[in-house]
């Protein structure tokens, strides 16, 4: 009698595994950034407690967008109402935010403290957006497995995942 039987190494499952898994490595890298960037982004229920965060929301709730007949308003430099008049940490957060504000001011009202959460979920975006670059930089600099290796500790990394809890700029300017 002849019994056909299927070798069984721990290398063969382990090349086969590999495989199977390797094209989907990236899109898990980048899925488990972006859950822990946006998980909890209301831990602090409204009472705002990083000062550059309060601070960047506090002069978007001063811009308005002009109405489109308006051009020479918008831009003259000392009467246009999208002149913050403050520039320490650059005005592309806050022309962002503001145009969340806008858009969604069609079917809600966001005032300062609701206005926190959709800026947070975009330095969320933003320090994801960190974790793909890392993966394309590193795998075209150094090989694919550099890359991984990068942005799974990048998406890991305590301070980013911190740092993206709140809308300030850090995540915008890395």
């Amino acid at each position: 009698m002849l019994i056909l039987t299927v070798p069984f190494h721990p290398s063969l499952w382990y090349s086969t595994s590999r495989r199977i898994l390797a094209p989907f490595l990236p899109i898990i890298i980048v899925m488990i950034a972006l859950g822990l960037r946006l998980y909890g982004l209301d831990w602090d229920q409204g009472h705002l407690y990083h000062p550059d965060e309060r601070a960047i929301l506090m002069k978007v709730s001063d811009l308005q967008f002009p109405p489109i007949n308006n051009l020479s308003t918008l831009l003259d430099v000392k009467e246009s109402p999208l002149n913050p008049h403050w520039f320490p940490y650059g005005s592309l957060p806050l022309y962002l935010l503001e145009t969340i504000q806008t858009v969604a001011g069609n079917w809600t009202n966001l005032d300062l403290f609701e206005l926190r959460l959709p800026g947070r979920a975009l330095a969320a975006l933003a320090d994801t957006g960190t974790v793909v670059v890392l993966l394309c930089l590193g795998a075209t600099l150094y090989g694919r497995n550099v890359g991984l290796l990068a942005a799974g500790l990048l998406a890991v990394a305590v301070f980013h995942v911190q740092i993206s809890h709140f809308f300030t700029v850090d995540p915008f300017m890395t």
